[in-house]
């Protein structure tokens, strides 16, 4: 079932669908994420804060 979203950008987009188990790598290490697929043209991958906090990620 469709869902609506509003955007970082201030759009509304509808999600459709996810990407389960994907590979993500950063600073050659690998990590399994879950990505929902978003039709927006100014950003490659949100990470969300919860799997920041589940990795311990730091923003500098």
């Amino acid at each position: 079932m469709p869902l609506s979203v509003d955007t970082p950008l201030g759009d509304v987009t509808l999600l459709e669908s996810d990407c389960r188990n994907c590979l993500v790598s950063l600073d050659e290490h690998q990590f399994t994420v879950e990505l929902i697929l978003l039709h927006m043209s100014k950003f490659d991958v949100i990470l969300g804060m919860d799997w920041l906090s589940s990795y311990h990620v730091t923003i500098d």
